[in-house]
């Protein structure tokens, strides 16, 4: 029994620091993409995001809202390199993602139209 409960707890605090490490990447990945944006390095925002979005889709239970607004930041992100293709489809996924989520009408869907 004392070795499954250490099992279990092994188990429970790595998960539980992958985690924490995950979202302290995340937020550190979030500040330098929006600094980078500001700064037109726009190449290397999208370098960034797509290094985050890898992070947030490898979180458990991540808040899915979170992963639509990241392909939209994305989509943001090639517009303003011209890479209309890739814009397009960021913005597609992120809007399939929303409307598994909210009903119809809501404006979290609209403001993707």
């Amino acid at each position: 029994m004392t070795h499954f409960f250490n099992d279990y707890l092994l188990n429970f605090f790595s998960k539980a620091t992958i985690t924490l490490i995950n979202k302290t990447q995340q937020f550190f990945y979030i500040i330098l993409c929006k600094i980078l944006l500001k700064c037109e390095e726009y190449n290397k925002a999208i370098k960034n995001n797509e290094k985050l979005l890898k992070i947030v889709l490898n979180i458990p239970d991540i808040n899915e809202t979170s992963v639509s607004h990241l392909y939209d930041n994305l989509g943001i992100d090639y517009n303003n390199s011209d890479v209309h293709s890739k814009t397009i489809e960021c913005h597609e996924k992120a809007l399939k993602i929303k409307t598994g989520i909210f009903k119809n009408g809501s404006i979290e869907i609209k403001n993707s139209y």
